[in-house]
């Protein structure tokens, strides 16, 4: 074994990461790369064999190993000798439609058995035959091999090669300079240097830019998955010609974009993500043609200003680009060690790449007889969310993504935004950032006019007790109010609030009154509200939890005439309110009043409830609401919330809280059960689980605490 080993050397950073990945999650597929294309003419299997073997031959990164059990390192081992994996397989037997769907499920197979990592070459060739003179190749190979730099420049030699060995001849290319090279550059480089240049670059950033957008806990059919956008060709020029004219680069665009839709998505101004860069030093002879991984992923932090002019920002970015350039090969992991980013969160969650490598226009490009044409790769990082530019005659954006994490949907959306913006920022590239538009055309019309229709019909000329009269005519005899084994019916809520209110009359209420309630859970409350309704007056709800100072305040600061409440909290208003109504001990005299309504004309713009808020400054204020209104929330609380009869809904928020009036007024006018919660079963998770259970509640509101 020893004597076919010819060098042994450290594995660059980017390697390091893509190893550290690669074992840490084997069967994730991650940076397993695959290539494909047709083969479309006669085919000399035996010297194109010989091709790719001479290509392994040629450089020393194709003959490499990697080892890393009982080191304080992992290590690249060249091997002197490796054979390349060649398999033939002949599909010419099966229909079109078949090899088409046995292709898919080849490329899936081969990407799960992976490629061994110890052994050299880390890469096997597939030809499949589909004719007499089509085939299709597959190459699979594993990242820490190569970059995408390096895909065309070993596809032109395997073609070169092949031509020469069909004729007999033998092809003496350049001699390739080695990848130990590489490494040998990369450790002398001063890494004092970059960690100043980054500390400055990362300082005050302290968390990553998050991705704002819908994720999926789903089970997908796919772990990782791809969708494009492929611009139109006016689009197209208009970007080229965009950055001709003002000396920037289609990259700077697409990472000005990706800013400014990140800084929409999160409000965020201060955006990080990462982006790919070629890493290639031009200080490094014949660096072009040298196979290996010299890319890097490095930090990307770009300020978003709304009031910054477009082109004067995309210069910025550029410059700051080209700032970059001479510290490309600071290691990722020693870069998020000098930021103040804690090394428990990632440094960003997506990253760009820009493919200035499209291997398949320049395979197209080659004289041959054998022609290469759908040429697809699949590759994946380690990153939830990975974003690919690719230039051509059409520009199109690749974004792959985790498919368990991200909604196809939501992916979709993501690259039409991105689109918007690229275009918006050439269109509007004299006026201020906030001028770019996000949305398209017909997203914007949807969420603006369609989803924004502010006109639903509702009963406006009726009252809030005119509606549940109705509702009480048709189904007098469902429950209306539950509170432990008591309830009430449609019909007997009715009466009971018609006979309160003859009673408010009697006391002196007219229309217009704003009469107090403060009463203690019980069917009672939903009667009150009724009543004060049906007599003509607003109702102003008091909790008696309420301190005293607070509720003293309310009933002084809207003079209300009139309080409505119980014998055992009697105590909290004498002297307060002019009028108490007791109504446990006003029993008898509540019996006597008629079950019919008052005779009392009220309108639709009368004063339905008065609410005290908390009040910012220390003192609460009231919040009033007419009938109009009233009606018209409630109509659409009954429509989102789905309520109607045979729903149950609790009334579990304090009486004075605003949201009262939804459980209360939306429950009674939808014809469902209100179920009243007292204040023990409140504050007990398993009896108000078991009073959830008996009720059948269906519906409920509930605080974020109590939910959990």
């Amino acid at each position: 074994m020893s004597e076919n080993i010819q060098d042994i050397y450290p594995l660059s950073p980017m390697q390091q990461g893509m190893l550290f990945h690669s074992l840490y999650t084997p069967e994730s597929e991650v940076y397993t790369e695959q290539l494909s294309c047709k083969l479309t003419g006669e085919l000399d299997i035996a010297a194109f064999k010989k091709a790719w073997q001479a290509v392994v031959n040629r450089h020393d990164i194709l003959r490499t190993a990697f080892v890393w059990e009982d080191l304080d390192e992992p290590l690249q081992v060249v091997h002197r000798q490796a054979e390349l994996p060649f398999e033939l397989l002949d599909w010419s037997d099966r229909a079109k439609e078949q090899q088409d769907a046995d292709f898919q499920e080849l490329l899936q197979a081969e990407r799960r058995r992976g490629l061994d990592l110890n052994e050299a070459p880390v890469m096997r060739i597939l030809l499949i035959r589909l004719d007499a003179n089509t085939y299709r190749l597959v190459w699979n190979h594993h990242h820490v091999l190569i970059d995408g730099w390096g895909l065309p420049i070993v596809l032109k030699e395997v073609i070169l090669l092949y031509q020469a060995f069909q004729q007999g001849q033998e092809l003496r290319l350049p001699k390739s300079r080695p990848y130990r090279d590489y490494i040998a550059w990369l450790q002398a480089q001063d890494m004092d240097k970059a960690r100043e240049f980054w500390c400055k670059r990362l300082e005050g950033f302290f968390s990553p830019t998050p991705l704002t957008v819908k994720r999926s806990n789903v089970k997908a059919d796919k772990d990782y998955d791809k969708q494009r956008f492929v611009f139109t060709d006016e689009e197209s020029q208009l970007l080229n010609q965009f950055s001709k004219n003002n000396q920037l680069t289609l990259n700077t665009l697409l990472q000005a974009a990706w800013a400014l839709l990140l800084h929409r998505y999160s409000q965020e101004k201060d955006i990080v993500f990462g982006a790919t860069v070629s890493g290639r030093p031009p200080d490094l002879p014949g660096v072009e043609e040298i196979l290996g991984v010299f890319i890097n992923t490095l930090p990307v932090r770009i300020l978003v200003d709304p009031e910054a002019p477009v082109l004067d920002w995309l210069k910025n970015i550029q410059m700051e680009q080209a700032e970059t350039r001479q510290y490309e090969y600071s290691p990722l992991v020693e870069i998020h060690k000098w930021s103040d980013v804690p090394n428990s969160m990632p440094l960003f969650e997506s990253i760009i790449v820009f493919e200035n490598y499209p291997a398949g226009e320049q395979l197209a490009q080659q004289e041959s007889k054998l022609q290469l044409t759908d040429v697809h790769s699949f590759e994946r990082t380690n990153y939830p969310l990975t974003v690919v530019g690719a230039p051509g005659k059409r520009f199109a954006i690749d974004i792959a993504y985790e498919a368990h994490h991200f909604l196809k949907e939501t992916i979709e959306r993501m690259l039409q935004h991105l689109h918007n913006i690229m275009v918006g920022l050439v269109q509007h590239a004299e006026e201020q950032l906030s001028s770019v538009p996000l949305l398209g055309d017909k997203e914007y019309e949807k969420i603006v006019r369609e989803w924004n229709q502010r006109h639903l019909p509702f009963p406006e000329d009726k009252t809030v007790h005119q509606l549940f009269e109705e509702q009480a005519a048709r189904t007098p005899d469902a429950v209306a109010v539950r509170f432990g084994d008591q309830s009430l019916t449609y019909k007997e809520l009715d009466e009971e609030a018609n006979r309160l209110a003859h009673f408010i009359r009697q006391k002196g209420a007219k229309v217009g009154t704003i009469v107090g309630i403060s009463l203690e859970r019980s069917p009672y409350i939903p009667v009150a509200v009724m009543a004060v309704f049906k007599a003509g007056c607003s109702y102003m709800p008091i909790d008696p939890e309420y301190p005293e100072e607070r509720i003293h305040y309310m009933l002084e600061d809207s003079a209300a005439p009139l309080l409505i409440t119980q014998s055992s909290l009697s105590d909290l208003f004498k002297g307060r309110a002019p009028v108490l109504i007791e109504v446990d001990t006003e029993a008898g005299a509540l019996e006597a009043m008629p079950i019919e309504p008052p005779d009392v004309n009220v309108s639709p713009y009368a004063l339905a409830y008065v609410i005290y808020t908390s009040g910012s400054t220390g003192k609460p204020k009231a919040a009033l609401l007419h009938h109009y209104g009233a009606v018209n929330f409630c109509t659409v609380f009954i429509k989102d919330f789905r309520l109607g009869p045979g729903k149950a809904m609790p009334q579990m928020a304090s009486f004075s809280f605003d949201i009262s009036t939804s459980e209360i007024l939306g429950t009674l006018l939808a014809g469902a059960t209100l179920v009243m919660i007292d204040k023990e079963t409140l504050l007990s998770t398993e009896k108000l689980v078991k009073t959830f259970n008996e009720n059948n509640v269906t519906t409920m509101l509930v605080p974020p605490s109590l939910l959990t």
